[in-house]
């Protein structure tokens, strides 16, 4: 399970606390795109939190920016410095497995897409950018796209970044009422443990008390959602997580036991 952060103009970069609890909690790689003079800039493949932290301080971020953070986890395409986010919106390989590059539309992506790579060194998002976005990237503003885009990714969450400095959301995120910052899901509230079998709202409700610098004020707690995603749907026993969560956490299909994240 990735997380995505998504800053607009007018709202203050995301805390070290949030950020080193997205990295503990999603620890495969972080990258983040910017505007800057009219591009989207990209730079990622930090492997370490040290130099992602380095990085962000080096930026000099302040509230007028538009930037978007992603912490991986991976579930296909292995762990390596070119799978981690944000992409440019191109159907060219060498460019989306670059570390520093420019691109007109960059994308952050948190879920799973059912769009087998032709490379097994490509991740799911990879492949459905070289083959279903990129080719589509003059039109992401049109509405007939959008709506196939919006279908195409039920169940996931996209931020698009474009020249403008405007995001275009897609699927469920959430507004944190603290900061202003969109968060893809809600790993980024307190560290989870890693544990089989994942996530008990039991522990997250008994532990969320003992995080305040996170500035998290008030857990809604819906008993018929998924923790993570808020999608209703079937629960894994004890642990409210949604099939789809559960496979995203376990890097592996919906059903196999011994679900490690």
């Amino acid at each position: 399970m990735c997380v995505a952060i998504v800053k607009k103009p007018g709202i203050g970069m995301p805390t070290d606390n949030i950020i080193a609890t997205c990295w503990e909690n999603n620890p495969d790689g972080a990258g983040y795109m910017f505007l800057r003079s009219d591009e989207v800039h990209i730079r990622k493949g930090f492997m370490k939190l040290k130099h992602l932290r380095r990085a962000l301080r080096f930026e000099q971020f302040g509230p007028s920016d538009s930037v978007s953070i992603h912490f991986r986890i991976a579930t296909s395409g292995g762990v390596s410095r070119e799978n981690t986010h944000p992409f440019p919106v191109l159907a060219d390989r060498p460019a989306l497995k670059s570390c520093h590059t420019k691109a007109d539309v960059g994308v952050v992506h948190n879920g799973i897409f059912d769009f087998l790579p032709e490379d097994i060194d490509d991740s799911d998002t990879q492949a459905f950018i070289l083959h279903v976005l990129g080719p589509l990237k003059d039109r992401l503003k049109d509405q007939p796209i959008q709506s196939l885009i919006d279908l195409a990714t039920a169940g996931s969450r996209l931020a698009f970044l474009d020249n403008t400095g405007v995001f275009s959301l897609y699927g469920n995120w959430i507004t944190d009422t603290t900061s202003g910052l969109l968060f893809s899901n809600k790993t980024y509230l307190v560290q989870l443990p890693k544990s089989v079998f994942g996530v008990h709202r039991n522990w997250y409700q008994n532990h969320i008390g003992s995080k305040p610098s996170l500035g998290l004020k008030e857990v809604v707690v819906n008993p018929t959602a998924c923790f993570v995603c808020d999608r209703e749907g079937i629960m894994l026993d004890d642990d409210d997580l949604c099939q789809h969560c559960a496979s995203e956490f376990s890097g592996q299909p919906y059903g196999r036991a011994g679900l490690v994240f």
